[in-house]
């Protein structure tokens, strides 16, 4: 429940009650939402929990020491950022659904590879990035520039990667599985791995596996799917294919 009495200082959002979410909701995207209650009058905030606690909840008839979820404690704020997040499950996947066959994660990925197409021609169509002659990668602000050479205003967006393709060894690993990135830089990317986690998508949830580029492209998608991206877009580095996500794209002043 959440306690208006124990407030809670968020770095975003200042001062608010307390509540606390299970750490699936608090990292994740798409996880379900389950709730001590739906009496707003009596709590607009109560503890809430996901798809796969709320499996075990029903499993065991209650809550014990043993089973009870790690939980997080967030702001208000950030009580409803994760409800909303959480309560938006992409189809095919069904509310509940602790596990995906192959036909349904088909039907995932075709919806995910539609949607990037139809944001991708968006993107083109109005910026028109594709067209540069050059791009550059500034791991210091996380932005793309794509440019020509002293022709025309470069075009910019932010970027956050999400994983990479090895040709050399024929492996997709994700941010989260790659220590060259820090902390943050993984985060960014959690809501992914949560979801394959409460979904039972080993692909989205496993932090490296062998694959081919298809492969590669279809995580990226995937990502750009469940995360809201304007593009996908590759980069190369001598062997390895750095995939990242676009967003806000703009003219550089």
């Amino acid at each position: 429940m959440s306690e208006a009495d124990h407030p809670v200082r968020c770095g975003e959002h200042g001062s608010t009650p307390a509540t606390y979410v299970c750490r699936h909701l608090h990292q994740g995207y798409g996880c379900g939402f389950h709730a001590v209650h739906e009496d707003v009058a009596e709590d607009p905030w109560p503890d809430a929990w996901c798809d796969r606690c709320e499996a075990t909840l029903e499993a065991d008839g209650e809550w014990t020491e043993e089973n009870s979820p790690d939980l997080a404690l967030v702001c208000t704020h950030c009580y409803e950022l994760i409800r909303h997040r959480n309560r938006q499950i992409p189809e095919p996947i069904r509310p509940g659904q602790l596990s995906v066959n192959e036909t349904e994660y088909a039907e995932l990925s075709v919806a995910a590879f539609e949607w990037c197409q139809r944001q991708r021609e968006k993107a083109i169509a109005r910026w028109a990035f594709d067209q540069k002659a050059h791009w550059y990668f500034d791991r210091d602000a996380d932005m793309m520039r794509f440019y020509d050479d002293n022709r025309g205003a470069a075009v910019l967006a932010d970027a956050v990667i999400v994983g990479s393709f090895s040709t050399r060894s024929n492996t997709w690993a994700w941010v989260w599985g790659n220590s060259a990135y820090s902390a943050e830089d993984q985060g960014k990317v959690d809501p992914v791995r949560v979801f394959g986690e409460i979904r039972g998508i080993r692909r989205l949830s496993d932090a490296h596996w062998k694959a081919d580029e298809v492969d590669a492209w279809e995580m990226a998608q995937l990502a750009a799917y469940l995360l809201g991206a304007e593009a996908v877009y590759r980069a190369p580095y001598e062997h390895m294919q750095v995939f990242m996500l676009l967003r806000r794209f703009r003219l550089e002043s």
